[in-house]
């Protein structure tokens, strides 16, 4: 009899906290829509964060495990939306950091989403900090992720956004780093066998590309892969599905990190040019414009799905002029409609970001992933068509004999497709600066 009471109030106990972590669970989803509701209202976070932190605090340990993810979007909004990151706020980094070693390994690509607005938005306090080192610590968590056989490759992925949230906003300050960054995910690149771990792991290099062009290559000599990272990338970039699309790099982002990093590796200095690379000339120069081709077409393919106006953002619309004959009229019905659907366009865009969803659209089709999925990242403003046609033309100026090394191998319908994309870019950049 008594052990049957004993097992009935362990039952009420049990039940009484899955009750409790249910009304934990909502009342911070409610919290989450409010902070949702106000970030047109960036004053306001800090007197919110007044009153939310003790409870961030308190629940980034594994007595929070059950709610982990949704203080880890809380955290999210005040790290994104407010004016500035508070040092009350930075406090939270060494405990993410601790529940990371000791429980929540498998948690990172929601941790990612704040470390990611602490690294871009206090990209000083993040470099400048010894007390807790942030940068080693950012480092370690990626390493020990790379490391983790038990972890499977959907756990994995968030390690090498990691390394490249890190190198593209902290380019040519963390040259100490990128030997490691580059035999970590070189390392675990044979391992893996998704398309997108590897795509993201390869990416990792061509960021440290774009990152420091010279040093990279002579760190991967250095590591003696050369040879096999231009034989593995090339491959990559030219492998196709059964159809015939991209096997690799389907994404708009992707692409354009990985053109970035071919790019860079075109204007690499003669001196630090190793004759592996020199050798790869023809083959660079095809990848960079398949990726260059195949980028064209999705943006075609983006603005014929948006009507033509994919790019258009509420201050576009808000600056757009009003009738001819009503010079200084307030915005009309239908304008303010549109000014609050971009808003709420941006608005979801930034609640994807918080949520970790940068890839949404990976896990849900094969479909590449468009502008309206992307991120604020450094490289946002940099167009690769610009940066392209401003390079062949610098090396046709002044290096002519890297550019014929380069076009050597062209046959008339890559030429005319250089051209192509050149006046592409010549007209992007026009556009650019009027």
């Amino acid at each position: 009899m008594q052990a049957s009471d004993d097992a009935e109030d362990g039952d009420d106990i049990g039940a009484d906290e899955d009750i409790g972590a249910l009304a934990a669970f909502g009342c911070l989803r409610a919290l989450s829509t409010v902070l949702e509701s106000v970030s047109r209202l960036p004053q306001m976070f800090p007197q919110l964060e007044e009153i939310l932190f003790p409870i961030m605090q308190a629940m980034c340990s594994e007595d929070g495990q059950d709610v982990f993810e949704e203080i880890l979007e809380m955290i999210s909004y005040f790290t994104y939306f407010s004016p500035e990151i508070s040092p009350r706020m930075w406090s939270l980094w060494p405990l993410l950091y601790k529940a990371f070693r000791e429980w929540a390994r498998e948690y990172l690509d929601n941790i990612l989403v704040p470390l990611n607005n602490f690294i871009s938005k206090g990209t000083e306090v993040f470099l400048a900090c010894k007390s807790p080192d942030y940068l080693a610590q950012a480092s370690e968590m990626a390493c020990k992720t790379l490391e983790d056989d038990d972890l499977g490759e959907d756990e994995v992925q968030p390690a090498p956004k990691l390394l490249e949230v890190i190198l593209q906003n902290c380019r040519g300050r963390v040259d100490n780093y990128l030997p490691h960054y580059i035999q970590w995910v070189w390392q675990k690149l044979p391992h893996v066998k998704e398309w997108r771990t590897k795509d993201l792991l390869i990416s990792v290099i061509a960021s440290a590309l774009y990152y420091n062009n010279a040093l990279t290559i002579s760190l991967l000599q250095q590591q003696n892969q050369l040879p096999a990272f231009l034989t593995t990338w090339g491959k990559m970039i030219f492998a196709n599905k059964a159809g015939g699309s991209p096997q690799h790099f389907r994404q708009m982002y992707i692409k354009k990190v990985n053109l970035l990093g071919l790019i860079s590796l075109l204007t690499l200095p003669e001196e630090a040019t190793p004759p592996p690379v020199q050798a790869a000339w023809p083959q660079l120069m095809a990848g960079t414009m398949r990726l260059l081709t195949t980028l064209k077409e999705q943006q075609d393919e983006n603005a014929h799905l948006n009507g033509g106006a994919g790019s258009d953002s509420a201050s576009e619309v808000a600056e757009s002029g009003p009738d001819d004959d009503a010079d200084d009229a307030e915005l009309s019905d239908d304008q303010d409609e549109e000014v609050d659907d971009a808003y709420m366009q941006q608005l979801a865009r930034e609640a994807r970001k918080l949520k970790g969803e940068r890839h949404v659209d990976e896990e849900s089709s094969e479909d590449e992933w468009s502008d309206a999925e992307d991120t604020d990242t450094p490289i946002d403003s940099i167009d690769p068509f610009i940066v392209f046609a401003d390079t062949i033309r610098q090396l046709q100026a002044s290096a002519a004999p890297r550019f014929q090394a380069l076009t050597q191998r062209m046959d008339a319908a890559s030429q005319i497709a250089l051209q192509g994309i050149m006046q592409y870019g010549d007209v992007a950049k026009a556009k650019a600066q009027s």
